[in-house]
């Protein structure tokens, strides 16, 4: 929490620049469905089971119905290591896996005419803060066989709610992993080049600190 707060300070300062046109700010919360893809083992899938995300933004207009956000917050994502049964041709939890990371996205928000809608893309860079495996209810840290930082790249669609000033939003965003999550040799890994992926779903308030002049 000390990344967003800490962030958060540096932001307010700027928004008190006049250098700033037209800053927002907002607070949102979500879940996801994040998984991994790549080089998995044969006769092994993973499936997606769930996670929330939270945080808070700062979008800066840019230009004519353009805007830049910065959106730190944080995000757990679960997914399971499904293993074939040969006998019952059906794939089964075996392996479960917990992720959460400081998230930084940044992104470009184009408006549409009317202001209800804008399309998003960006960046978002990631720091791990947790990773577990679960195996038969025991639990083990492997943290240290990850990679401690990852990109994305967005693309997302919000539709806006006005509620006076401030706006009320939804959001649904597609998330692909740059980096690899393993940092281990392909020969010593389980899970080897193996990207994070998938949706996320948040809803928000966003509200204007300057009038529009």
């Amino acid at each position: 929490m000390k990344y967003i707060f800490s962030f958060i300070a540096i932001l307010l300062v700027f928004i008190g620049s006049d250098l700033i046109a037209q800053p927002f700010i907002g607070v949102h919360a979500g879940t996801n469905s994040m998984s991994v893809s790549g080089n998995i083992p044969s006769k092994t899938k993973f499936k997606s089971s769930g996670g929330f995300q939270f945080g808070v933004s700062a979008d800066f207009t840019i230009a004519k119905d353009v805007l830049i956000s910065f959106q730190p917050g944080v995000i757990k994502s679960e997914t399971n290591l499904q293993f074939l049964d040969v006998n019952t041709d059906l794939y089964e939890d075996s392996v479960g896996f917990d992720f959460t990371y400081f998230e930084l996205p940044i992104e470009i928000q184009i408006m549409s005419k009317n202001k209800r809608f804008y399309f998003s893309s960006g960046l978002e860079f990631s720091a791990l803060m947790k990773a577990e495996s679960t195996i038969e209810s025991e639990t083990e840290d492997i943290s240290e066989d990850l990679n401690q930082f990852n990109i994305f790249m967005n693309y997302g669609l919000t539709y806006l709610i006005p509620v006076g000033k401030p706006s009320l939003f939804i959001e649904g965003r597609y998330s692909q992993g740059l980096i690899n999550m393993t940092n281990t040799p392909d020969e010593d890994s389980y899970i080897p080049r193996i990207k994070l992926s998938g949706w996320k779903f948040r809803a928000g308030i966003r509200i204007p600190l300057k009038s529009d002049d």
